[in-house]
């Protein structure tokens, strides 16, 4: 029956060789749980909230991000498309080419 470590010392060897911070926190819960005698699942469910939260979070942040990263390239076609019709207007006197015709 007694074949390896205990509970704990797994649990708590599990988090830390994983070097992945929710599995750390996972094998950290269930620690908690085992030793105040709490529910496993009511520690989940509240870890569940708190993973959600911070993916919510995480999509908020790259949104906000993605805005200003968007407007940058946006400004410059602009600038350049608007640059590129005012060259064209000085450059034919203010006046489309197929207007600039003389009709001898």
């Amino acid at each position: 029956m007694r074949l390896g470590s205990n509970r704990r010392k797994a649990l708590h060897n599990f988090g830390t060789r994983a070097g992945v911070d929710d599995l750390n926190s996972l094998a950290n819960v269930l620690l908690q749980a085992d030793r105040f005698g709490t529910g496993i699942s009511t520690a989940l469910r509240d870890m569940e909230k708190s993973i959600r939260h911070k993916r919510r979070q995480k999509a908020e942040e790259r949104a906000s991000n993605t805005a200003v990263t968007l407007l940058i390239p946006l400004i410059l076609l602009s600038t350049r498309r608007s640059s590129t019709l005012t060259l064209q207007r000085a450059y034919f006197g203010f006046a489309p080419p197929t207007l600039m015709t003389s009709q001898d």
